[in-house]
């Protein structure tokens, strides 16, 4: 599968990184791995990033089932998706649209350095002062 589940504990940040070409299934089949990841607690706040990725495969369909299925994280956390790519970006959008009911707090942005920003914490590739920073 073209995704790698992991937790900070430290940094209470739950992260999937995904690469090449994803499908619909590797969508669906990554939400449900936190529940088998050591470490992981459901009030962690999240990024996806999708960067690294060079085509999603997925049908419209893909992305409402995304959108309806339940994620294992409490709805006060942050869940952020990185995409920079333009289709990338509008799919993250659509899935953001259809399942603002079930996952409030989800952002969509174009750059790592955003969502560090929604997570308050300032990125160590910003500069010589990010270390500044608390």
């Amino acid at each position: 599968m073209p995704v790698k589940v992991s937790v900070d504990c430290d940094e209470r940040l739950a992260k999937r990184t995904y690469s090449g070409v994803v499908t619909g299934h590797d969508l669906l089949d990554s939400i449900r791995e936190y529940a088998v990841t050591p470490g992981f607690d459901p009030s962690f706040n999240e990024i996806s990033d999708f960067r690294d990725v060079t085509n999603i495969d997925a049908m419209i369909e893909d992305i409402h089932r995304c959108a309806h299925t339940p994620d294992p994280f409490l709805h006060e956390t942050k869940r952020i998706i990185v995409a920079p790519q333009a289709l990338i970006y509008g799919l993250a959008r659509m899935y953001q649209i259809m399942g603002e009911e079930m996952h409030p707090n989800l952002y969509v942005v174009r750059t790592m350095d955003e969502a560090q920003n929604i997570l308050g914490k300032q990125s160590q590739a910003s500069g010589p002062d990010s270390r500044l920073a608390g």
